[in-house]
């Protein structure tokens, strides 16, 4: 197993600082629903519901393709394998794309813009500082492999015309020089 640091605890702090953020960002939510007395739209809070589903779901796809090898801590194993397919195609780090979105729908089901603009900014700032030091750790481990694709796939947010892109045929994607990959560019 590789980890960065002498200890083993590289980036150890980002999981409990994260996780600590979350919370407060539910807490600071419903506070905020509480105290502003504000009109509810029903279209924002359905929003935040499918925002909430569609992290569950995009979470468990992730975790179902890392297999035994997701862990909450920076580390890479032996055996493991770079895995660039399903949402790994359209983001590096589609994991911590679910948590961020997951603060984001728990806000607009409270209609808490508050605290949308004051957790969603530093929850998104330290999961940029996350996958900085993730990134370090993969680069060493997987070498030309991960940079070739870093170079292909953004890191948290999704480039729209790399999604569609998926339904052009491979002459296409290489004609339009997107940086996205594909499944075809996984193998």
């Amino acid at each position: 197993m590789k980890r960065a640091g002498r200890d083993g605890d590289y980036g150890r702090w980002t999981v409990f600082v994260i996780q600590g953020l979350i919370l407060l960002a539910l807490v600071s939510s419903f506070f905020e629903y509480l105290v502003w007395e504000r009109e509810i739209w029903l279209v924002w809070q359905i929003l935040g519901f499918g925002m909430i589903a569609g992290k569950i779901i995009l979470k468990r796809r992730c975790l179902a393709l890392l297999g035994g090898f997701y862990s909450l801590y920076i580390e890479v194993h032996p055996q493991q394998k770079l895995v660039t397919s399903g949402p790994y195609s359209v983001v590096r780090h589609p994991c911590f794309l679910s948590s961020i979105l997951e603060v984001f729908a728990i806000c607009l089901v409270a209609n808490a813009w508050l605290t949308m603009l004051v957790f969603g900014s530093l929850i998104t700032a330290l999961y940029n500082v996350r996958a900085r030091m993730e990134e370090r750790i993969l680069l060493s481990f997987f070498g030309e492999e991960y940079r070739y694709y870093q170079s292909k796939v953004p890191a948290l947010m999704p480039c729209i015309k790399c999604i569609f892109s998926r339904h052009q045929s491979r002459q296409e994607r290489e004609a339009s020089s997107m940086p996205c990959m594909t499944r075809d560019d996984s193998k």
